[in-house]
């Protein structure tokens, strides 16, 4: 694991300017069993690489970014697909969301 502290992106940031300057982490986890290419990962974690313990803990929550990710993206191509309905009738939301899939 290798981890980049204070790596400086630019870019659109929520209620502030249209090219703000932000710090972040970067945290690249090293190919092993379960991936054949490094991933990288922007954190504003405080990560550290610098003891074992550090390591596996940094490892531990990379990978729960990486399970998030796959969910996220599950139900965002659900959102894609699926019926909408703004209609508060249970005969009419019913089959919409039943049905549909």
């Amino acid at each position: 694991m290798k981890v980049k502290h204070e790596h400086t992106v630019y870019g659109p940031v929520k209620h502030g300017v249209t090219n703000e300057r932000a710090e972040t982490t970067l945290v690249g986890l090293l190919p092993d069993d379960d991936r054949e290419t490094v991933q990288v990962f922007a954190t504003n974690l405080d990560v550290d690489d610098e003891s074992g313990l550090d390591r596996r803990w940094a490892k531990k929550q990379m990978n729960r970014y990486r399970r998030r990710s796959g969910i996220e993206t599950a139900y965002s191509k659900i959102k894609e697909f699926a019926p909408w309905t703004t209609s508060t009738n249970f005969s009419i939301r019913f089959p919409y969301t039943n049905y549909s899939r």
